[in-house]
């Protein structure tokens, strides 16, 4: 018996050797994908050391619903695996849409019930672990075997089969169910000309997650029919490179707005999340964005401001590059630059994509601005927000993360208003909360 675990134990060291072996000349072969390999090696040798203990697991199920887990247990990593290799000889960029978004939304969604059923099966394993080392000392395994906590594997099965089921969910039911969401902002001392005054806010589109132009022309026949006097648009066009955009051009072109549409810049439009084969090829994305932009006639605003008069009053649109508490998002914004031209009357209103930034400068040192616009929490794409609750797991990371906040610690009220997003990311789906598009309007007070 001995004989038989240790040469399991030899044999189990060799393939760990051998799969990190693997990894390591991957990484070497195919250095801007180094950690792609290294994260397929992590969920292979993971799924390799639960795998035994799992076969145990089924063992006792009905065979058809033990070959159904057993398939269901390899298949993420097989996701994983197809994802990688397609992209390492065809950019994802150049992927059919439906693939390009599917595919990592379904892996995406699939591991993560996979998470809950491990954690919980190895949180079994790891209670009855000092009863399994004394049955193993007393011999008492070979006649036995382990111990397990089979609650803990079927609560992990009832997890993952719900998590799974309401995050597929989410790609029919609420994923472009979109939603106008509008806010009553009392403004003291508003001029006249700017009462009822109508801003449509929008953020985050991720274009390169769109699969239909239809899908993308029914949200903009909503904006339209709200019939704004301006339109505010606060960065994250992209997922990854402006040739995710020029298909929706046409469509996107189509918003309607009586004094202008004004964007900025967000963490994805930058180009940073994709490896490129040279800086020249980085610049020209970036380049070619701005040009999208212009092409459709919106005001691009990179650390500037743009005035807007009626007769002798006005209202400054402030637009920063993005500007993040976390140097992870990046701080390429200069809101001293941004405001030199604001005037010192105008209402002022800040395009910053990152919310963090309200917090972290604005209310500390800029207390004439009366409204920022931002935007890239998503909402984490799950929660609640309504009148009677207010939810979701972005407020863990987030202390503002989705619609209206004040503050008035500058004697005068400052509002923040998040946006949670009218496209998605990562995953093409959303639980509860729904793609907003928030229609903000300016009330004297």
């Amino acid at each position: 018996m001995k004989r038989k675990a240790s040469h399991h134990l030899l044999k189990g060291g060799i393939l760990v050797i051998f799969i990190i072996l693997l990894v390591a000349l991957g990484a070497y072969l195919f250095p801007k994908y180094d950690a792609r390999i290294a994260s397929a090696g992590i969920f292979l040798l993971i799924d390799l050391a639960c795998w035994k203990a799992f076969i145990s697991f089924t063992k006792s199920l009905k065979p058809f619903l033990s070959r159904i887990l057993r398939v269901w247990y390899w298949l993420p990593l097989v996701l994983l695996t197809l994802f990688f290799l397609i992209s390492l000889f065809l950019s994802i960029q150049l992927w059919p849409s439906f693939l390009r978004v599917y595919l990592p939304g379904i892996m995406v969604v699939m591991y993560f019930g996979k998470f809950l059923f491990i954690s919980l099966f190895l949180l079994g394993e790891l209670l009855l672990l000092p009863v399994n080392l004394i049955n193993a000392i007393r011999g008492m395994i070979a006649r036995h075997g382990w111990a397990r906590f089979s609650f803990f594997s079927w609560l992990g099965l009832f997890l993952a089969f719900i998590s799974n089921l309401v995050l597929f969910s989410g790609f029919v039911f609420w994923i472009y169910n979109f939603k106008v969401v509008e806010v009553e902002l009392p403004v003291k001392d508003l001029p006249k000309s700017y009462d009822g005054y109508r801003i449509i806010h929008l953020s985050d589109i991720h274009l390169g997650s769109w699969t239909s132009k239809h899908t993308l022309q029914k949200a903009v026949d909503l904006i339209n029919k709200e019939n704004p006097d301006l339109v505010m648009f606060t960065g994250d066009m992209v997922n990854y490179a402006t040739s995710e955009a020029w298909p929706f051009q046409s469509t996107l072109k189509g918003i309607k707005s009586k004094e202008g549409i004004f964007s900025i810049l967000g963490n994805h439009d930058y180009g940073d999340y994709l490896n490129w084969k040279t800086p020249e090829a980085k610049q020209k994305n970036n380049q070619e964005l701005e040009t999208f932009y212009h092409s459709m006639g919106w005001h691009l605003l990179k650390n500037e401001s743009y005035i807007i008069r009626h007769g002798e009053d006005s209202l400054a649109v402030i637009g920063v590059e993005n500007w993040s508490k976390s140097k992870l998002w990046g701080r390429k914004g200069d809101l001293q630059k941004a405001r030199e031209k604001a005037g010192l009357n105008s209402i002022k209103i800040l395009l910053s994509h990152d919310p963090t930034h309200w917090s972290f400068e604005v209310l500390k040192t800029y207390p004439d601005i009366l409204l920022t616009l931002s935007g890239h929490t998503h909402g984490m794409q799950l929660g609640v927000m309504n009148s009677k609750l207010k939810w979701s797991p972005a407020s863990l990371l987030f202390p503002e993360w989705g619609g209206l906040y004040n503050n008035t610690q500058s004697g005068e009220v400052q509002y923040l208003y998040v946006n949670t997003g009218l496209g998605h990311l990562g995953i093409p789906s959303r639980i509860i909360l729904r793609p907003e598009i928030t229609v903000l309007v300016l009330k004297r007070q």
